[in-house]
């Protein structure tokens, strides 16, 4: 899941959180049936998931400690054995 994305729905209004996000892409990208349960959402609240929270560096540096903060509270929700992972590059330069 790209956070640079989440970060232009969030400041568009079109989400109200980062769970409310995942929903979204799920239902995007046709991963969730119209009707019935998040099969993606049951995964992470039930320890199985895998989660990669790709492109940090892109948000808007404003943004970044909320989406840190959302991250980490979604970590402490979630099952203990669905792992999180966030991936940003670092500048080169």
């Amino acid at each position: 899941v790209r956070l640079s994305s989440y970060a232009r729905a969030m400041r568009d209004g079109r989400v109200s959180g980062l769970l409310d996000f995942l929903r979204a892409e799920e239902r995007r990208l046709a991963l969730m049936p119209a009707q019935g349960r998040s099969a993606w959402l049951d995964a992470l609240q039930g320890g199985t998931a895998r989660l990669l929270l790709d492109a940090l560096d892109e948000t808007p540096e404003q943004l970044q400690p909320q989406i840190n903060a959302e991250i980490r509270e979604l970590a402490g929700q979630v099952g203990g054995g669905t792992r999180i992972v966030v991936a940003a590059r670092t500048s080169t330069s």
